[in-house]
């Protein structure tokens, strides 16, 4: 019997080949060809499933081949997030930075460890939220709309990106899953507010009120968004322009053509034109993404360590490591750190007791940490990674009296990562 887990990664080796890709358009366009049929059998909530499952589709194929956090290593703003979010999940106490001595930055995915949901669910905060932009685009309409086939016909134009095709947030919201919080919660208000009889009057008869909530949306998220791209904005903008004007433009069709069933043709003709060209379908995540690439790879080299540090070290205790592996010590292993992941003078410089901190560092180095420094700091623990010299067996003398300890190697792998723990002579 296979597995969820083999079946996953099944999945996800069918998902890379290339040859995949031309297969996954293909059905895409399928599905918005069997759209435009339901919308010419006067279906429009059958048109509207079709659509969606395709979106399902499209963005199932892509997200599921995300292994490890998106943009960790890539991006310094979602590093330092991902790291944190370790740290909240895992370390002890809680309150503090993933480097010691500092404060925590806030993040979604921080905010959610910190929350007591499991750090695997963290992980996939991204890629839900990218689903969830399906609901985000489909159900405005039907809650500002007063006809529904019209909103069925809103809904299906922004799932393709609007009446202006290609301009679809789901890149962007997969960087920062915060953009949908925001625009999800100021939408609801608007939802909210379209339940009441005069807005909704007020609505049907201009759509001012809808272009006004839409355009407040997305200032509001190119504002508070956490640095969302402005394509999050964009979207935004275009799929409240194609609410606007949906009710126009079937107007308008009916008013040329001469019968209902040819206007309905030109509408499913619109809607398949419209999904042939969407973002959904061209939608390039490897290109377009940045650091998707390096989220579809597991590093499994790097976790083994990281397994090691989780099962092993104290949850209060912090481990010694240079700046480049401080952020994977805090997202993976979920200890903190002495050192900030930019190697820049200028951000260690920045941390409490700079000096101290380069001082352990430098004497575990040579082989013989100092003593209470390791204790101010919490530090029982080394890393080094490939290419990071070991220390001498026996250390440096030191040219004082000042008490040192010594290291002891505790793990060791063919990637040659090394775990020294630190313990008095």
């Amino acid at each position: 019997m296979i597995g969820s887990s083999d079946l996953l990664s099944a999945l996800r080796e069918i998902a890379t080949q290339e040859a995949s890709i031309l297969v996954l358009r293909a059905l895409l366009f399928l599905s918005g060809v069997f759209a435009a049929l339901s919308w010419v059998r006067r279906r429009p909530v059958l048109a509207l499933l079709v659509a969606s499952m395709g979106g399902l589709l499209g963005l199932g194929y892509w997200l599921v081949q995300i292994v490890s956090p998106l943009g960790f290593g890539t991006d310094p703003a979602l590093t330092g997030a991902w790291a944190q979010a370790g740290v909240n999940a895992l370390a002890e106490p809680s309150g503090s930075g993933f480097v010691w001595g500092t404060q925590p930055g806030l993040s979604l995915v921080s905010a959610l460890a910190s929350a007591g949901i499991s750090i695997r669910l963290v992980v996939l905060a991204p890629q839900m939220a990218t689903l969830l932009t399906l609901s985000l685009l489909i159900l405005p309409p039907f809650g500002l709309l007063r006809s529904r086939t019209t909103a069925a016909f809103a809904a299906s134009l922004a799932l393709g990106g609007g009446l202006w095709p290609g301009v679809a947030p789901y890149g962007p919201v997969l960087l920062r899953p915060s953009a949908l919080v925001v625009s999800g919660a100021l939408l609801g208000v608007v939802l909210v507010l379209g339940q009441r009889r005069r807005v909704r009057k007020a609505s049907n008869r201009s759509r001012l009120g809808v272009a006004v909530a839409f355009i407040t949306a997305a200032a509001l998220d190119r504002a508070l968004g956490g640095g969302a791209q402005p394509s999050v904005s964009a979207a935004l903008l275009l799929s409240g322009t194609t609410l606007i004007l949906a009710s126009p433009l079937r107007a308008a069709l009916r008013h040329i053509l001469p019968s209902a069933a040819r206007a309905r043709r030109a509408e499913a003709l619109v809607l398949l034109c419209v999904f042939g060209g969407s973002g959904l379908l061209w939608w390039d995540p490897p290109r377009s993404v940045a650091g998707f690439d390096e989220a579809r790879d597991g590093n499994a080299g790097l976790l083994r360590p990281m397994d090691w540090i989780r099962r092993n070290v104290p949850p209060d205790r912090v481990v010694l490591a240079s700046p480049e592996y401080s952020a994977a010590i805090a997202a993976f292993a979920g200890r903190r750190v002495l050192f900030s992941p930019s190697a820049g003078p200028e951000a260690q410089a920045s941390l409490p007791e700079p000096f101290r901190r380069a001082r352990l560092f430098e004497s575990a180095r040579l082989g013989q940490p100092i003593a209470r420094l390791a204790d101010a700091f919490s530090v029982t623990h080394l890393f080094l990674g490939p290419g990071e010299a070991s220390p001498p067996a026996r250390g440096e003398a030191s040219s004082t009296d000042e008490p040192r300890l010594q290291l002891f190697l505790v793990y060791e792998d063919v990637e040659d990562f090394r775990i020294f723990r630190l313990a008095k002579k």
